[in-house]
């Protein structure tokens, strides 16, 4: 008995059988999209951290973050870019830092300077390798995991 599927046999496949190559495929894209994001998040924060453009702003606001209010305290700042816009941004601290800082207050910064958007207290951002390196590592195992899914649907 012949047991190779035909054109026509494949072209008429259970719905099961397309389904898992859309989840193998759709887990390689993750795996590969948090892969490019960590590297690149991690790489950016520590070019603005070396060389982007520092400014003073002034904090306009102190909250606790209401998600969780015993760990993550929040500052709102702004400052003004050299043509006078005025850009407002937010950044978690630790309490200790958190705690020295007063509203009405200046707090260094640093942002990139084409995409000022794109600012953090200094020192700050995704300086971590370690974090990154969790980040990559999460993202590699979705993409062998959507990798063997596909190769055990070719067997």
């Amino acid at each position: 008995m012949n047991t190779t599927p035909t054109p026509a046999t494949a072209a008429t496949s259970p719905p099961g059988s397309r389904a898992g190559t859309i989840v193998g495929i759709v887990l390689i894209l993750l795996g590969v999209l948090s892969i490019i994001g960590a590297w690149g998040t991690y790489r950016n924060d520590v070019q603005i951290n070396e060389s982007g453009v520092r400014v003073e702003g002034e904090i306009i606001r102190k909250t606790l973050q209401p998600d969780n209010p015993n760990e993550y305290y929040w500052v709102q700042y702004r400052f003004a870019l050299p043509d006078g816009q005025s850009i407002e941004h937010g950044w978690s601290l630790d309490k200790r830092e958190w705690d020295a800082l007063q509203v009405g207050g200046r707090i260094p910064l640093r942002y990139q300077a084409d995409n000022p958007v794109r600012n953090f207290p200094e020192g700050r951002g995704n300086r971590s390798i370690g974090v990154t390196m969790y980040a990559v590592i999460f993202g590699l195992a979705f993409a062998l995991a959507g990798v063997f899914l596909l190769r055990s649907r070719e067997n």
